[in-house]
């Protein structure tokens, strides 16, 4: 066996008894940064009205799909019998 695939199994078994042993598998180099965690709201109450944005956000985007493919439906007959013919119990 060459000396480079004897160096992989090595350092695989060093991985796996760094993983046992809890500490951290790999070697970054510095060359991995931390992302950025985003900004944490300061309060509950801050961070509920955030949720309650975030949640009719989506739901105004569903709809804009949802009338989005109407639109499509209607203006194009070939989508709209594909449509139908889904929408058939078999």
């Amino acid at each position: 066996m060459s000396t480079f695939a004897n160096r992989m199994i090595e350092a695989k078994r060093a991985k796996a008894e760094a993983r046992a042993r809890g500490d951290q598998a790999g070697d970054f180099r510095g060359t991995v940064s931390p992302r950025p965690l985003p900004e944490a709201p300061a309060d509950w109450l801050e961070m509920c009205f955030a949720r309650i944005a975030l949640g009719l956000a989506h739901d105004r985007a569903e709809e804009k799909a949802r009338l989005d493919w109407l639109l499509l439906e209607n203006a194009d007959p070939t989508i709209a019998a594909y449509a139908e013919a889904r929408d058939m119990p078999w």
